[in-house]
Order: C-alpha cells, then sequence, then structure tokens
C-alpha cells in the first residue's frame, strides 16, 4: 500500500480534503468517523511541508480527522534540492518524481542519502510533540519512531 500512495497536498484547502477522504475511509471500513485510540491497522498519515504557512484552524482540522499529522522541515526540503540542482542542473525538478525515484539510481542515491543524513531517516517531525521522527512497518503496523 505505501507504494500506491498519492500525492501530497500542496495547500491547506488540499489538505483538509484529505483529512475528509480519511474520514471516509475510516467510515467505510469500520462504520465510524471516531478515530480509534491506538489504532495499528488503518493508520491515516499526512505529510505536510512548508508548515509556517499553515494557520491554526487548519492544523487542528487535519489533528482531528488524522491519525498522524508530519512536517518534513523545510532545511531537509532546501538540502534535498540543492543536491538536485548540483547533480542534474537546471532540469533538476524533473527528476523529483516517484517513477524517478525508482527507475533513476542516481536520483534514488541522492534521496537516499539525503534521507540517511538526518538520524537515518528522521526527516518527519511530528506536530503532536515536536519530535524528529522516522517511518518504519514494525509489527504489521506503520509506526513514527523517535
Amino acid at each position: 500500500m505505501l507504494n500506491d500512495c498519492l500525492a501530497g497536498p500542496q495547500t491547506p484547502e488540499k489538505a483538509k480534503q484529505a483529512s475528509f477522504v480519511a474520514l471516509d475511509v475510516r467510515k467505510l471500513r469500520y462504520g465510524q468517523f471516531d478515530r480509534r485510540a491506538e489504532e495499528r491497522q488503518f493508520v491515516s498519515v499526512l505529510v505536510l511541508t512548508e508548515f509556517s504557512h499553515w494557520e491554526p484552524k487548519s492544523i487542528n482540522v487535519v489533528r482531528a480527522c488524522l491519525d498522524k499529522v508530519v512536517v518534513v522541515p523545510d532545511s531537509i526540503l532546501v538540502n534535498a534540492f540543492e543536491r538536485f540542482e548540483a547533480a542534474f542542473g537546471p532540469v533538476f525538478y524533473d527528476k523529483i518524481a516517484k517513477d524517478k525515484f525508482e527507475n533513476d539510481p542516481e536520483v534514488r542515491r541522492i534521496a537516499l542519502e539525503v534521507i540517511r543524513a538526518n538520524d537515518n531517516g528522521r526527516i518527519f517531525q511530528d506536530i503532536d510533540d515536536g519530535v524528529l521522527k522516522r517511518l518504519a512497518y514494525l509489527e504489521g503496523s506503520l509506526r513514527f519512531i523517535g
């Protein structure tokens, strides 16, 4: 399932729409909209960027609907863009795509180096506790490890 995820939202409005999709899927699967404590079978996750642009109201909406909301800090994204530009020149933006990650060894190498350079994959800042975490699949469920 992880490989078939949708592209991330680009605006707070799209993120709120993603939150409502999570509610709909939860209702379809469990017959209720409410989040389940310690969910492990069906974890809804929203990954945000440019978090400084988010107002409290939008943050509250996504937190209420999704099991986990994390942010990739700007410093990590800037580092990744700088490395891609150094490697590929002015066409670097075309290299930032899922199919390029899967099929271009140089793209994959750079992306994984950026991830590993951040405390071995801790690139997701949890908005609940502010701690940088890495994503892992452990004991049959998706988890964020601090």
